[in-house]
């Protein structure tokens, strides 16, 4: 079974692709067995447990920590594995977002409070070391001991997810989204809707409760989310405009905008 007292983000060997990999494997197969896994996802098959399956075991574990995937059969190696997804038809990105943000233990949550922290603080961009000194002192601090290595693999798989723009030690860590998850979140927040048009402060704080964290402290959006609300604009894949009879509307940048309408899709 999962080692449940092992923490999300302890898993700092481990890649946002290799996740994926493995769990679009099972939903693809469900009630696999972890013998043919091992066929499936890594390079050698050896008798028993070594340096080949490590990487699959580690990600195993992550997505059974997180309630994405279930296993049948108390024996790892002789277990099957089922996908357990939250949403239904949501892509990988936000579906491991919503398992992580909606966690019952708040511990493993840490992976989603630490965006949500710095974006209540309109926070843009920080270094790794500056996201671990403000996190010590966070209302999180004490959830358990803090390191460079674990605030650099949430660095590296919020990257991967599209929930930050991080491109090595060296440099800071964005809080922008990246605008095709956002787009997703969009999309998927609104899909079977019969009007073309949305409302955005309604579908925001829906991707907030769900996805990521998209408001300051002080209800505002957080610029990072605008930055990328007008990068989506640009790009022609949204609409954003203002209705004078609106219920409610945002202010992004000098705009105010009320609602949105999706154009095309971003290719990615």
């Amino acid at each position: 079974m999962a080692s449940s007292n092992r923490l999300l983000i302890s898993h700092i060997t481990l890649r946002g692709r290799e996740l994926k990999q493995l769990y679009e494997q099972i939903a693809a197969c469900p009630g696999i067995s972890f013998a043919d896994l091992v066929v499936a996802l890594t390079p050698e098959q050896p008798e028993t447990f070594g340096l080949a399956d490590t990487t699959l075991r580690e990600a195993l574990n992550f997505l059974l920590i997180a309630s994405m995937v279930k296993q049948e059969g108390a024996e790892r190696r002789r277990a099957s594995f089922y996908p357990t997804p939250q949403l239904v038809d949501a892509p990988f990105a936000l579906l491991l977002l919503h398992h992580i943000q909606t966690h019952p233990d708040r511990r493993q949550q840490a992976l989603a409070l630490i965006q949500r922290l710095l974006a209540a603080e309109d926070i843009l961009a920080l270094a790794p070391a500056q996201v671990r000194e403000r996190m010590e002192r966070s209302p999180i601090g004490s959830l358990f001991a803090w390191t460079g290595e674990k605030v650099r693999f949430w660095g590296s798989l919020a990257h991967y997810l599209g929930v930050v723009r991080w491109f090595g030690n060296n440099t800071d860590i964005l809080l922008v989204p990246q605008p095709y998850l956002l787009f997703q979140a969009l999309e998927w927040i609104v899909r079977g809707n019969e009007t073309d048009e949305h409302h955005l402060r309604r579908v925001l704080d829906d991707i907030d409760c769900r996805f990521f964290a998209c408001y300051t402290t002080q209800k505002r959006v957080h610029q990072g989310v605008v930055q990328s609300l007008l990068a989506l604009e640009r790009m022609g894949s949204v609409h954003l405009s203002h209705r004078a009879d609106a219920a409610s509307s945002l202010l992004l940048n000098e705009r105010r905008i009320s609602h949105f309408r999706l154009c095309r899709r971003i290719m990615i």
